[in-house]
Order: C-alpha cells, then sequence, then structure tokens
C-alpha cells in the first residue's frame, strides 16, 4: 500500500494574504494596539484572525466541536481561544456559533 503524501498547508502564508483583503486591517487606527512580526499582526501573545469566514470558522470548529474540546458552551472555548486568537468581536462569534449547535 502506497501512503500518499499530504499537502502542506502554509496557514502562515494564508493569513499574510487574508490581511490584504480585510479592510479592518486598512485602517490604522485600528492598527495601534497591534504589532506585526515577520507578516502576521499579534495583540500581545495572541495571533490576530482577520475577517475570513473559513479561517473563524475552522478555529471554532476546532476550539469546539473536535472530540477532545468536549462541547463546553461558550466559556470554555472562548477562554481557550483567547489565549492564542484575537479578533474584532470575538466573543459575538463564539457565543453565535454555540448558539447555532444547540
Amino acid at each position: 500500500m502506497e501512503v500518499a503524501e499530504q499537502p502542506v498547508l502554509d496557514v502562515y502564508a494564508e493569513l499574510k494574504q487574508d490581511y490584504q483583503s480585510d479592510a479592518w486591517f486598512a485602517n490604522s487606527n485600528n492598527l495601534q494596539d497591534l504589532k506585526l512580526l515577520d507578516g502576521l499582526w499579534w495583540k500581545g501573545y495572541c495571533l490576530v484572525i482577520p475577517n475570513v469566514n473559513r479561517v473563524r470558522t475552522a478555529l471554532l470548529w476546532d476550539y469546539h466541536d473536535r472530540p477532545y474540546a468536549g462541547h463546553l458552551g461558550v466559556n470554555k472555548p472562548l477562554h481557550n481561544m483567547q489565549r492564542s486568537f484575537w479578533w474584532q468581536g470575538t466573543f459575538s462569534d463564539i457565543s453565535g456559533y454555540t448558539r447555532l449547535l444547540a
């Protein structure tokens, strides 16, 4: 049996491209509390996620729906995600996502 080669996903390269397509990053007032390091935006120790549905939905799924996540409502995924990621409206997106699944 031959093992198929797995495609390499360069998430950082995709995020850099997504920053370019997100108008929020074009407003310098939004960037005052952020730092740009190697083409990625950071707010403190959190990676800033652009307003791209597929990226945010994938993160929400990963932190809420994976078997190890445990479907823990809003607070646990919010706390876990806020340690690593930030975007405008994080709480409302997580709340809305968990309500859709309830």
